[in-house]
């Protein structure tokens, strides 16, 4: 190893987290913080939002867009191949 990289260091200690979750009140800043420990942190970061979105536009065309709720379990299956 050329240089320290402190992650290897803390998952060869046991230190690992697999997954987080923020929660938190309105306005808050969980969408802030969590893009700032996506960019800082190398952290993957998953918004049920932006994944409802692509599923809906998946599930329509250009010339009919889909209109209504998207079903959970397509959004949990794309949420599984995004990790």
């Amino acid at each position: 190893m050329s240089e320290w990289d402190f992650s290897i260091f803390n998952e060869k200690l046991g230190n690992k987290t697999d997954y987080g979750v923020i929660i938190g009140r309105q306005l808050a800043g969980k969408s802030t913080l969590a893009k700032y420990m996506q960019d800082k942190l190398d952290y993957t970061l998953i918004d049920m939002k932006v994944i409802k979105e692509e599923v809906k536009k998946s599930m329509g065309t250009e010339e009919e867009p889909f209109e209504g709720e998207v079903p959970l379990d397509k959004v949990e299956a794309a949420t599984i191949d995004t990790v």
